[in-house]
């Protein structure tokens, strides 16, 4: 039996354990492997789709973002797939053990209790030990400034956290967004298309267009959008000081001395990698998990890195689709007892990415080629959430 364990509740994680237990199915090996899944979330986060979430909860109602993990592995026997709802606090990659904390929300802490893991590390009386043959760590990314735009480390927080910033929303009359990435175009874009001339929205970046990185012809298609819909912009500009005014709301000070009262602002800006429980070794001066040609941890036996934590590729969905899909049929040669058919990940090299701004309007690229803005808009109609359950039950992959 090879046990295979997962950190995480990501789309990083939920293709992947679902991938290898079909490759392991169809080489009839299905019995010589079991997962177990640990993640601070009960459901899966659509997060995809927050931007249009967060501007209305009328047209992207919770039930159309969460779903409960557990639920979309019930087709496996606890001997093929287990859930654990908690943290990971460290990990002995020597010994091949988990130190997990109970999450909240529901605890699974039955574990038997010690002073310390294999010597190393003091060890709670809360935590349970998790042993592992394999370890897959898809535990992605967060935002620099906490927000629902990412899990809030447990489904009940992002829940509150997402419910509190639309509140603040439907009260605010003049909104700010900071942060010229796809996340902050999409938030604008969307709250500035449900709220038409109601409320004031203005989108500042600290780059000289909005999208950096993508070809300029998109940034610039993005910006004309926007405007389109009445957004502010504020290129090349960076918030200095954001003071509470005694009514409420905040005075911003720009970079280029603007002064601007606004009744509220959301930072879009930056991700870092969901790693602190890892030790420095692993990760590169980003904090990413560095890994090699084959997904592997540089320096970690039998212990791989997928998605948004790993520094294999920008952090994009379609990339973690294609690593996914890897690692799954890599971990099925390996349990079928054919590790030397294991060949080297290819990366892609080439960027993708699509851009919904409002309902009716998008912009996008894949590598230098920008695509036409009705095509994009006709796949992000929805933000895919019709996907979220064929993803959590694996039908989809």
């Amino acid at each position: 039996m090879t046990h295979i364990v997962i950190v995480g509740g990501s789309h990083a994680a939920i293709s992947t354990a679902h991938q290898i237990l079909k490759q392991a199915s169809k080489t009839q090996s299905l019995s010589r492997v079991k997962i177990t899944m640990v993640s601070r979330d009960t459901h899966f986060y659509w997060n995809i789709a927050s931007p249009r979430a967060v501007a209305s909860a009328a047209v992207v109602p919770d039930t159309d973002i969460f779903a409960p993990i557990k639920d979309g592995f019930k087709k496996y026997s606890d001997k093929e797939f287990e859930f654990v709802l908690g943290e990971v606090v460290g990990v002995d990659v020597s010994g091949k053990v988990l130190g997990v904390a109970g999450g909240a929300g529901g605890s699974n802490t039955n574990g038997t209790e010690t002073e310390r893991v294999n010597g190393n590390r003091t060890k709670k009386s809360s935590e349970r030990e998790i042993s592992y043959d394999t370890l897959i760590l898809c535990t992605g990314s967060d935002t620099k400034v906490a927000t629902p735009f990412k899990s809030r480390g447990s489904t009940e927080a992002t829940k509150e956290a997402l419910h509190a910033l639309q509140a603040s929303i439907k009260a605010a009359k003049t909104i700010l967004v900071v942060g010229g990435g796809s996340t902050g175009v999409e938030t604008a874009g969307e709250l500035a298309f449900e709220y038409k001339d109601k409320k004031k929205i203005i989108l500042a970046t600290s780059t000289a267009h909005v999208l950096p990185g993508c070809p300029l012809s998109v940034s610039t298609n993005a910006e004309s959008l926007l405007r389109s819909l009445n957004v502010g912009l504020r290129l090349k500009t960076t918030v200095k000081t954001e003071n509470p005014l005694p009514g409420g709301g905040y005075q911003i000070t720009f970079s280029n001395g603007e002064i601007l009262p606004v009744d509220m602002y959301i930072p879009t800006f930056g991700i870092v990698p969901n790693t602190s429980f890892l030790p420095a070794k692993f990760l590169d001066s980003q904090g990413f998990v560095e890994v090699d040609e084959y997904l592997a941890v540089r320096g970690a036996k039998d212990v791989y890195a997928v998605g948004d934590v790993s520094n294999a590729e920008p952090s994009q969905a379609l990339f973690v689709n294609f690593q996914s899909k890897y690692l799954a049929k890599s971990m099925g040669l390996v349990i079928s007892g054919r590790r030397d058919a294991v060949r080297p990940y290819k990366r892609s090299g080439t960027a993708m990415i699509g851009v919904q701004i409002g309902r009716k309007a998008g912009t996008g690229h894949y590598g230098s080629v920008k695509l036409p803005g009705f095509l994009i808009t006709r796949l992000r109609k929805t933000l895919f959430v019709e996907s979220l359950p064929k993803t959590v039950d694996g039908s989809v992959f």
